[in-house]
């Protein structure tokens, strides 16, 4: 009995052994973890740091491909200022042409009008077609649409021999300063390609003009010819009203 007693006794003391050891190492592991957790966060801390950092990096980089392309774009552009300057007046005012040349060829009553309305219609988009090739080889991006054409609408209320006559002194007007811009480009432009187009364009400007005036006075609207005509026929009215009067019997007769 002692015997057993004994043996119990020692299973007891080596179970409290065992306790105090665990107990003595327990402390330790929680210390362990939060040392790991520390080392978590940390490397988290970085990770997001460098996904800032590459953040940072891309867009700077996005910036700099962005001041590149525009000072690419810049240098592209090879025109000077007075090139330039003549390409978009030229373009918008071939894009405005084909505009109210196409409403002649819908209202005009004349079929001299219609022809020559139709003719502007082709010539002048054709050059506007070579033009925009031109800038667009030179780094200048030309409008697609025309700018508000305030004589369109003017035009567009107008009907018959009306519209007929407004609409060709319009364009003996509109081709005259048309001539200037292209002559002076032909005669100083710098750059050659666009030079070259002026020049090109400028015998069939003249032919528009010429034809304009042929159309006009045939109408009597391009000169003053109707206008003296007009003139001379209410003075010699006037005249012929100032030489009579009424005599006593009420007959006409000639001022004495």
């Amino acid at each position: 009995m002692s015997l057993r007693y004994l043996s119990l006794s020692g299973v007891l003391a080596l179970s409290g052994v065992l306790a105090v050891s665990l107990a003595a190492q327990t402390p330790a592991n929680p210390q362990s973890g939060q040392g790991h957790t520390q080392q978590d966060q940390n490397q988290n801390r970085r990770t997001g740091s460098d996904r800032t950092d590459t953040t940072s990096r891309t867009q700077q980089q996005d910036r700099n491909s962005g001041a590149h392309s525009s000072a690419s774009g810049a240098a592209s552009s090879s025109l000077s200022s007075a090139d330039r300057q003549f390409v978009m007046k030229a373009a918008q005012g071939g894009k405005m042409e084909v505009e109210l040349a196409q409403l002649g060829v819908q209202q005009a009553s004349s079929e001299a009008v219609k022809n020559f309305a139709q003719r502007l219609v082709t010539d002048h988009t054709n050059a506007n077609q070579e033009l925009t090739q031109i800038a667009s080889e030179k780094g200048v991006q030309i409008p697609e649409a025309a700018n508000k054409n305030k004589d369109k609408d003017k035009f567009s209320k107008m009907q018959g021999a009306a519209f007929d006559r407004a609409f060709m002194q319009h364009m003996i007007k509109d081709h005259q300063k048309d001539i200037a811009l292209f002559e002076k480009e032909s005669n100083s432009g710098s750059d050659p390609d666009v030079k070259a187009f002026a020049s090109k364009t400028l015998p069939t400007l003249r032919e528009h003009l010429e034809q304009a005036r042929s159309v006009a006075n045939s109408m009597g609207s391009g000169s003053t010819s109707r206008m003296d005509k007009d003139t001379r026929s209410t003075s010699g009215a006037d005249r012929d009203h100032s030489q009579t009067s009424l005599d006593p019997s009420g007959k006409k007769g000639k001022q004495q």
